[in-house]
Protein backbone atom coordinates (compact mmCIF):
# COMPACT_ATOMS: atom_id res chain seq x y z
CA UNK A 1 0.00 0.00 0.00
CA UNK A 2 2.07 2.51 -1.51
CA UNK A 3 0.04 5.43 0.09
CA UNK A 4 -0.02 4.35 3.25
CA UNK A 5 3.09 4.55 5.67
CA UNK A 6 3.16 1.58 7.64
CA UNK A 7 4.65 0.15 10.68
CA UNK A 8 5.84 -3.10 11.65
CA UNK A 9 4.56 -4.48 15.26
CA UNK A 10 5.33 -7.52 17.29
CA UNK A 11 2.65 -8.34 20.15
CA UNK A 12 -0.25 -10.84 21.03
CA UNK A 13 -3.05 -11.41 19.27
CA UNK A 14 -5.42 -8.57 21.18
CA UNK A 15 -3.17 -6.19 20.60
CA UNK A 16 -4.56 -5.66 17.26
CA UNK A 17 -7.73 -4.73 18.70
CA UNK A 18 -5.69 -1.76 20.64
CA UNK A 19 -5.68 1.64 19.17
CA UNK A 20 -1.94 3.10 18.41
CA UNK A 21 -3.33 7.11 18.49
CA UNK A 22 -4.38 9.20 20.98
CA UNK A 23 -8.12 9.79 21.85
CA UNK A 24 -10.59 11.00 19.78
CA UNK A 25 -8.65 9.26 17.33
CA UNK A 26 -8.31 5.28 16.81
CA UNK A 27 -6.13 3.92 14.57
CA UNK A 28 -6.09 0.01 14.74
CA UNK A 29 -3.68 -2.76 12.54
CA UNK A 30 -4.17 -2.72 9.13
CA UNK A 31 -2.56 -5.98 8.75
CA UNK A 32 -1.92 -8.65 10.88
CA UNK A 33 -0.92 -12.53 11.08
CA UNK A 34 0.63 -15.07 13.47
CA UNK A 35 4.36 -16.02 13.36
CA UNK A 36 3.25 -18.70 11.42
CA UNK A 37 1.93 -16.78 8.56
CA UNK A 38 -1.30 -19.40 8.37
CA UNK A 39 -4.03 -16.65 8.12
CA UNK A 40 -3.51 -12.63 7.52
CA UNK A 41 -6.17 -10.36 7.95
CA UNK A 42 -6.01 -7.37 5.61
CA UNK A 43 -8.39 -3.88 6.18
CA UNK A 44 -8.21 -0.68 5.09
CA UNK A 45 -9.46 2.57 6.71
CA UNK A 46 -11.38 3.59 3.26
CA UNK A 47 -12.49 -0.19 2.96
CA UNK A 48 -15.96 -1.26 3.54
CA UNK A 49 -14.82 -4.97 4.42
CA UNK A 50 -12.11 -7.00 6.18
CA UNK A 51 -10.49 -9.63 4.25
CA UNK A 52 -9.27 -13.06 6.03
CA UNK A 53 -7.00 -15.31 3.86
CA UNK A 54 -5.92 -18.76 5.15
CA UNK A 55 -6.02 -22.39 5.20
CA UNK A 56 -9.43 -24.09 3.80
CA UNK A 57 -10.31 -24.88 7.34
CA UNK A 58 -9.34 -21.74 8.54
CA UNK A 59 -12.24 -20.13 5.91
CA UNK A 60 -14.67 -22.71 6.66
CA UNK A 61 -14.68 -22.18 10.05
CA UNK A 62 -15.38 -18.32 9.39
CA UNK A 63 -18.07 -19.36 7.37
CA UNK A 64 -19.97 -21.51 9.55
CA UNK A 65 -20.05 -19.02 12.43
CA UNK A 66 -23.23 -17.32 12.38
CA UNK A 67 -22.56 -14.37 14.18
CA UNK A 68 -20.16 -12.96 11.58
CA UNK A 69 -21.14 -11.97 8.16
CA UNK A 70 -19.25 -13.91 5.63
CA UNK A 71 -18.88 -14.24 2.22
CA UNK A 72 -16.26 -15.86 0.00
CA UNK A 73 -14.32 -13.82 -2.69
CA UNK A 74 -11.37 -14.70 -5.13
CA UNK A 75 -7.57 -13.50 -4.96
CA UNK A 76 -9.06 -11.75 -8.37
CA UNK A 77 -11.76 -9.93 -6.96
CA UNK A 78 -11.03 -6.18 -6.61
CA UNK A 79 -11.44 -4.05 -3.35
CA UNK A 80 -11.54 -0.76 -5.22
CA UNK A 81 -15.00 0.96 -5.23
CA UNK A 82 -16.98 -0.32 -7.84
CA UNK A 83 -15.44 -4.24 -6.87
CA UNK A 84 -18.66 -5.02 -4.84
CA UNK A 85 -20.21 -7.87 -7.22
CA UNK A 86 -23.08 -8.20 -4.72
CA UNK A 87 -24.42 -4.52 -4.43
CA UNK A 88 -22.54 -2.61 -6.90
CA UNK A 89 -22.97 1.06 -7.09
CA UNK A 90 -25.89 2.21 -9.76
CA UNK A 91 -25.63 3.67 -12.99
CA UNK A 92 -25.47 8.17 -12.14
CA UNK A 93 -28.56 8.17 -14.49
CA UNK A 94 -30.39 5.96 -12.22
CA UNK A 95 -30.00 8.48 -9.55
CA UNK A 96 -32.92 10.37 -8.48
CA UNK A 97 -32.42 14.22 -8.08
CA UNK A 98 -32.78 14.34 -4.67
CA UNK A 99 -30.29 10.82 -4.35
CA UNK A 100 -27.34 13.01 -6.70
CA UNK A 101 -27.62 16.03 -4.20
CA UNK A 102 -27.68 13.91 -1.49
CA UNK A 103 -24.58 12.13 -3.05
CA UNK A 104 -23.36 15.27 -3.97
CA UNK A 105 -23.32 16.60 -0.41
CA UNK A 106 -21.18 13.49 1.11
CA UNK A 107 -18.61 13.90 -1.23
CA UNK A 108 -17.71 17.38 -0.97
CA UNK A 109 -18.68 16.85 3.09
CA UNK A 110 -21.53 18.91 3.28
CA UNK A 111 -24.82 18.35 5.41
CA UNK A 112 -27.77 20.71 6.10
CA UNK A 113 -29.80 22.80 3.56
CA UNK A 114 -27.86 25.65 4.21
CA UNK A 115 -24.67 23.66 2.54
CA UNK A 116 -22.37 24.07 5.98
CA UNK A 117 -18.94 21.99 6.11
CA UNK A 118 -17.81 19.36 8.93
Amino acid sequence: MPQRPMVLLSGPLHAATTSLARPPWDQRASLWWPDDRAWCVATDVDSMSTYVTGSRQCIAALLDDDELEVLPVSAEQTVTWDGDRLNPTPPRQDLTPALRTSARRTLTGQRGHRGSRY
